[in-house]
This record gives C-alpha cells, sequence and structure tokens, in this order.
C-alpha cells in the first residue's frame, strides 16, 4: 500500500527555494506514495503568483505546475486548518516546514515529513526521526 503524505504550500516550494528534489527525495523515504495537494494549497500558491513579485512569484508559478502532478484534494476550510484535516482524514504524513503546524501535527499522532539540513527529507513521528 503506498503511503500518503500531504504537501503543504512551503513543501511544494522546497524544490525551488532549497534545492531538495521533492520526488526523488519521498520515493526514497517511502518507495511507493501518493502525494496530496490541499485546494487551500492551490489558492495560495495562486495568490503568490498573482499578487507577490520576482523570485517568489516565480517559485509559486513552477511550484502550482509541480503540484498538478499530484492528487488534488477540494476541502472546506483555509490555510494550514485545511491542510492539516486533510492529512487527518486521510490518515496520511503531513508534508510541511511549518513549525506549529508540525507540532500539530504531531501532537495528533500524525506522522510528518520535512526538511533536514537544507539537504533532505526526514519523516518524524512522535517517537522521534527516522528515515
Amino acid at each position: 500500500m503506498a503511503a500518503k503524505v500531504v504537501l503543504d504550500t512551503n513543501a511544494l516550494l522546497i524544490p525551488f527555494e532549497s534545492g531538495v528534489r521533492l520526488e526523488p527525495e519521498l520515493e526514497r523515504l517511502f518507495g511507493t506514495y501518493e502525494a496530496i495537494v490541499p485546494e487551500a494549497v492551490m489558492v495560495e500558491l495562486a495568490r503568490i503568483a498573482s499578487e507577490e513579485k520576482g523570485q517568489r512569484a516565480a517559485n509559486a508559478r513552477m511550484a502550482l505546475t509541480l503540484a498538478s502532478r499530484f492528487s488534488y484534494r477540494a476541502a472546506g476550510g483555509r490555510g494550514d486548518a485545511a491542510v492539516f484535516e486533510i492529512a487527518r482524514k486521510e490518515g496520511a504524513f503531513l508534508f510541511t516546514n511549518d513549525r506549529e503546524l508540525l507540532a500539530r501535527a504531531l501532537n495528533a499522532g500524525l506522522g510528518v515529513v520535512r526538511v533536514k539540513g537544507k539537504s533532505h527529507l526526514i519523516v518524524e513521528t512522535r517517537q522521534g526521526e527516522s528515515r
């Protein structure tokens, strides 16, 4: 069975902001996986792409293209609340570098994926780091 991983906005921006190769790293961690992009994330990336300037806007446009390769989930709510709720409902890992969202997910018993050392991804649970 494929692991499910819900990606938040900063997770989709990571390849363009820090150079971490998202898909090979997720494959290294999980083998087979399903990456899920919540509607709220697509809305936020579109806002960044249209309202901000320069490299941040360009990164958001590239992240939107990357996100289109993954599974999409419509969901009520906005921002982190919607991302968290989809991860909870799907029984998925939550991929974020947002400290508050990481803590919330871990406290709820969800596994998280985050960047470590600006070079690779790790999985973390309440029991600690792995992979």
